[in-house]
């Protein structure tokens, strides 16, 4: 059995006396001409909660569409993503460290109706045990252990820090491809060699600017449930996307552009995914 459910930021109201519009903006909600809007209207708002799609199909047609009409709009609402599939969550998202960055996501995640497992210290069990995309929050100062643990029993994770104000959110390791934590460390050394020595008296000081934080846990928590194959963006929009080795950097008081993107490779001389070693 087929269930469908309403994605969580689509409303489906009556435009007029002739059409139904999924969502206020009509230049990115779906517009559908109907000969009972308000019944129509009422039938799709049933998905609010699971519904098999037979029965969504008899509820339109009792709205006065026809039942081929009915089926070919589920479709299309489903190609829009206004309707999808209910998320299993059998794999829960790990989220790793207990920054407020650490919370404040695993919390969000929680709202978004994701099962959610803490793990303080990712001890070598810890991460046996996530079957899911792993979230290494704030963790710097523990990469050298963390990540040969990561690399063997998480195919994909992904670290976040918080920074001098603004957000980290990467390198990305999707599927056993792209770059380790251990790698950007790498990068950023050949600029600053004293990088890594600073970052860890920083962030053991440091507090965690509001703006930032919110920020960069939005655009995390989105990241792990596109990970973990969530379509949790509202319809219309094209969604999340991440490539192995891409790194984030998230600024909330950027006059514009608040998100920049770069996609490093492995680091030639990371002693455990670069040059030579196999783990590409």
């Amino acid at each position: 059995m087929t269930m469908l459910v309403l994605a969580a930021a689509a409303t489906v109201v009556v435009r007029d006396a002739t059409a139904v519009q999924c969502g206020v903006d009509s230049l990115r909600a779906g517009i559908i001409e109907v000969p009972r809007p308000g019944a129509v209207a009422a039938a799709l708002s049933a998905a609010r909660n699971p519904i098999p799609r037979a029965e969504l199909v008899a509820r339109l047609v009792a709205a006065g569409m026809p039942s081929l009409a009915a089926t070919a709009l589920i479709r299309e609402l489903e190609a829009y993503r206004v309707l999808r599939r209910p998320r299993r969550t059998e794999s829960p998202i790990t989220v790793v460290g207990h920054s407020p960055l650490a919370r404040l996501s695993a919390a969000l995640l929680r709202e978004e109706g994701w099962r959610v497992r803490r793990s303080a210290c990712a001890e070598p069990g810890d991460l046996r045990q996530a079957r899911g995309p792993v979230l290494v929050v704030d963790c710097a100062a523990h990469y050298g252990r963390l990540t040969p643990l990561l690399l063997q029993h998480c195919p994909t994770f992904l670290p976040a820090l918080l920074i001098d104000g603004h957000g980290l959110i990467g390198p990305a390791r999707i599927s056993g491809r792209g770059a380790c934590p251990l790698c950007h460390v790498l990068y950023r050394h050949e600029e600053d060699p004293r990088w890594f020595r600073v970052l860890a008296q920083a962030q053991a000081a440091a507090g965690a600017p509001p703006a930032a934080l919110h920020t960069t846990a939005a655009r995390l928590s989105s990241c792990a449930a596109w990970l973990a194959g969530g379509q949790d963006q509202p319809p219309g929009h094209p969604g999340v996307e991440l490539a192995p080795g891409e790194v984030l950097r998230l600024d909330p008081h950027a006059a514009r552009d608040m998100e920049h993107r770069e996609t490093i490779p492995p680091h030639p001389r990371c002693p455990w995914c670069g040059a030579g070693t196999g783990q590409r």
